[in-house]
């Protein structure tokens, strides 16, 4: 009995110690605290959760083009789109045709065990919309995603600033900044886990 709880307890503090809660903001917004790299083994895995999550709500026909943020490496970038090889994903080097869709990853953030892929896709209503991807961190399957909301903003028109990482916030306080339109927006559209298929059920890396 006593042995099992050990190995059980073990295996726990491995799980956490290769999902450990983390500070990030990508890009770097000036902040000392946070950890800024876009190829950190911890900001790859909320990008391929995030994304493959983004991805199967999206329903985009044909290939995508995933645009990383600056400072991603080549080794990064194929990494993750080898692992989002069933949406017919590519890096943007690496473009795969003259028709495809781009999908710009323009924010990763993590406040302990919550966080958010700011993601701008092909849109419905617009011809660009802004996707905050939420997740969460968990022990046994790492960071997976919680829901969708999307920005009915134009974001072309949206100082780009405001798409940028916000001011960093204390550890213990798991806030985000909203993004404020320049002109009208629209409502928002939260749309849950349970709701939009089975890549919410990925297990990240």
């Amino acid at each position: 009995m006593i042995r099992s709880c050990l190995i059980l307890l073990t295996a726990s503090l491995l799980l956490v110690g290769c999902n450990r809660p983390s500070y990030i903001n990508v890009p770097n917004d000036g902040s000392d605290a946070a950890i800024n790299g876009p190829n950190w083994d911890t900001t790859k895995r909320i990008q391929k959760a995030a994304l493959a999550y983004l991805l199967s709500d999206s329903n985009l026909p044909g290939d995508v083009v995933i645009r990383f943020p600056q400072g991603t490496t080549e080794t990064t970038a194929f990494e993750i789109a080898d692992a989002l090889a069933a949406y017919n994903v590519f890096p943007e080097s690496s473009t795969p045709s003259d028709e495809y869709h781009v999908v710009e990853v323009r924010k990763i953030q993590a406040r302990g065990a919550r966080g958010r892929v700011d993601v701008i896709r092909p849109g419905e209503l617009r011809e660009r919309e802004l996707v905050e991807v939420h997740m969460e961190l968990t022990v046994w399957d790492g960071w997976v995603p919680e829901y969708l909301r999307v920005r009915n903003i134009d974001v072309d028109r949206v100082d780009p600033l405001l798409l940028a990482a916000p001011a960093a916030e204390p550890k213990d306080e798991p806030a985000y900044e909203e993004v404020d339109p320049v002109d009208d927006a629209g409502e928002e559209v939260e749309e849950g886990v349970d709701t939009t298929g089975e890549a919410a059920g990925q297990p990240a890396e």
